[in-house]
C-alpha cells in the first residue's frame, strides 16, 4: 500500500452514530458501511485520462478508477476498528498528489499528448501538475454525511 491517511473519530461520534434509530448496530458495521461509501465517492470522484495522452499505455484509460479497494485492518476491540480504502494503480501517487517538473537535463522525456493530437512528441523539462487529492476529497464528503 502507498501512502496512507489516518483518520481517528473519537468513541463519541462512533457512539452517537451507532445508537440512533438509522445506526448500524455495530461498531464495525458502522465502520464498513462508511469505508464502502467512501470508497464509492472516490470512485465518483476519480478523473479519467484522455486516451490520446495514454499512447505508451496502448490508449487504456480507467486504470485509477478500477484500482480502489477496501482492505480491513488487525481486528481491534469495541473502541479501535482499522478500515482502509486504497488505490493501488501504478501511476495513484502521481493522481493524488502530483508531479514537480522534470529535471531532465541531458535526456527528452517522450510521450503521446492530446495537445498534439495523440501523436508522440519528445521534449526536456516538461512542467509539473497538481494532484487531485481524490481519497482525501471522498473523506471529506463521507464524514459530513455520516454527520461526523
Amino acid at each position: 500500500m502507498g501512502s496512507v491517511t489516518t483518520v481517528v473519530i473519537s468513541d463519541a461520534l462512533i457512539i452517537r452514530a451507532c445508537n440512533t434509530p438509522t445506526g448500524s448496530g455495530g461498531v464495525a458495521r458502522w465502520a464498513d458501511r462508511m469505508v464502502a461509501e467512501m470508497k464509492l465517492e472516490a470512485e465518483m470522484l476519480a478523473p479519467v485520462g484522455d486516451e490520446l495522452d495514454a499512447g505508451s499505455r496502448g490508449g487504456v484509460v480507467g486504470t485509477y478508477i478500477d484500482s480502489f479497494g477496501i482492505e480491513r485492518g488487525d481486528r481491534g476491540n469495541q473502541h479501535k476498528v482499522i478500515r482502509y480504502v486504497y488505490n493501488d494503480a501504478p501511476h495513484a501517487r502521481y493522481v493524488e498528489f502530483g508531479r514537480g517538473p522534470s529535471q531532465h537535463l541531458t535526456g527528452m522525456e517522450r510521450f503521446t499528448w492530446s495537445a498534439f493530437g495523440g501523436r508522440w512528441t519528445q521534449m526536456a523539462f516538461t512542467a509539473g501538475w497538481e494532484g487531485h487529492h481524490v481519497l482525501e476529497k471522498a473523506l471529506r464528503a463521507t464524514t459530513r454525511r455520516f454527520r461526523l
